[in-house]
Order: C-alpha cells, then structure tokens, then sequence
C-alpha cells in the first residue's frame, strides 16, 4: 500500500514538474538527511 502511494506520489510530481524520475528522486534524497559533498 505505501509504495502504490510513493509511486503515485513520483507520478504527480514528475506531471507537475515536467522533471525525470531519476531527478526528482535525487531532489528528495539531497533535501534529507547529511548531504555533504
């Protein structure tokens, strides 16, 4: 069930934004957590 919401969730995004799977994935793990580069 969460992960039929999760995909979802990246469908919507991915329509609204007009971005690639793999960039808003890469968005949502840059902006938690440490992320020092």
């Amino acid at each position: 069930k969460s992960h039929d919401a999760a995909t979802q969730a990246f469908m919507q995004w991915q329509k609204e934004s007009c971005r690639s799977l793999t960039e808003i994935s890469q968005i949502i793990a840059f902006s938690t957590g440490d992320n020092r580069l």
